[in-house]
């Protein structure tokens, strides 16, 4: 008897011989291994749908405030100064972190660091700090739209097809002392669900246009306040250093004749204070080209925003584990 007629008996009749024991029992286990018809294997929808369905931490989104960089010789009382910040941040909290030329503030809510750069701006102590996250718009650029477009008529047109605009600024550069105007608008974003949208915009105002992200920007940032890298004149509560003498005054205040050579604030030589080629940015640029991320050095304390707020908030390993470790992996 082959398998065929075999499976066709015990199929038919419930009963076998004593010799085809081994047959039925192969069959018994054949059976035990396949899956049932009612249940179906999950498909990739229902993945999806299992994961969307997960509760989800709403205070998960929230940034962690930026640093705030106070000078060292900003009070001859530190315990004094701790008791006045945290009388003006209640129920927010703080901490603190000393470093070599300034006292880093550290809050725990961003309403706690409004409330502490409100109260060192009311009482004119020195400091700086970086833009929190939340507050960063998503910029992009739209390219091939003319530049004598109005930019409150590009707003509106944005707004109807549901983007929530903060900005929009004409591109200008400047060849040889005269401003030029490009057909390049920067359109700030405020943050929402839809803003990748805009990328597939096509048409404004009857012209063609393509909707790209900005080039990012290698430069270290400097402010046009206090002359110093690493910050922006937005968050800088520093004393104003002028970019063309180096003396204690805005650069509009300042009265130097135009045969007088100019003085950087920085290194004291006879350039502006924003000339490439000083010795100051030189030395940055190529700190930062030559070391890694973490473990950047920039005067008086600052770097750009993001690196040194992480290495504040965050436990970070020392540059020699980091090349140790990427050494083993070679």
């Amino acid at each position: 008897m082959n398998n065929n007629e075999r499976a066709d008996t015990v199929c038919s009749t419930g009963e076998f011989d004593e010799d085809e024991t081994p047959f039925v029992e192969q069959l018994k286990r054949r059976k035990k291994r396949t899956k049932p018809l009612d249940s179906p294997p999950p498909t990739k929808k229902t993945l999806v749908d299992n994961i969307q369905a997960e509760p989800t931490n709403p205070t998960s989104n929230i940034h962690k405030p930026p640093p705030i960089f106070l000078k060292y010789n900003c009070t001859s009382n530190y315990i004094q100064l701790c008791k006045d910040i945290q009388e003006n941040i209640q129920p927010a909290t703080f901490k603190t972190k000393s470093g070599p030329k300034h006292l880093i503030i550290l809050t725990d809510t961003p309403d706690g660091y409004r409330a502490a750069v409100k109260y060192l701006r009311n009482v004119k102590i020195e400091f700086h700090t970086f833009q929190p996250k939340e507050e960063k718009p998503f910029r992009v650029v739209i390219r091939g739209l003319h530049h004598t477009v109005p930019v409150e008529l590009i707003k509106t047109e944005l707004e109807k097809l549901g983007f929530k605009i903060r900005n929009v600024s004409n591109v200008i550069i400047n060849r040889h002392g005269t401003k030029i105007p490009r057909p390049l608008f920067f359109v700030d974003l405020e943050a929402n669900e839809n803003n990748q949208n805009i990328f597939e915009v096509r048409s404004i105002m009857l012209g063609i246009v393509s909707v790209e992200e900005p080039y990012k920007k290698t430069e270290i940032p400097q402010c046009q306040n206090c002359q110093q890298y690493g910050h922006t004149k937005g968050y800088c509560n520093y004393g104003p250093k002028c970019v063309k003498c180096g003396r204690d005054h805005h650069h509009s205040q300042c009265t130097k004749p135009i045969s007088e050579p100019p003085t950087c604030a920085l290194c004291g030589e006879s350039h502006p204070a924003n000339y490439r080629g000083c010795t100051v940015h030189t030395d940055l640029q190529n700190k930062k080209k030559d070391q890694p991320k973490q473990c950047q050095i920039f005067p008086f304390g600052d770097s750009p925003p993001g690196t040194l707020e992480n290495a504040c908030h965050q436990k970070s390993r020392p540059c020699s584990q980091l090349s140790s470790s990427a050494s083993k992996h070679r």
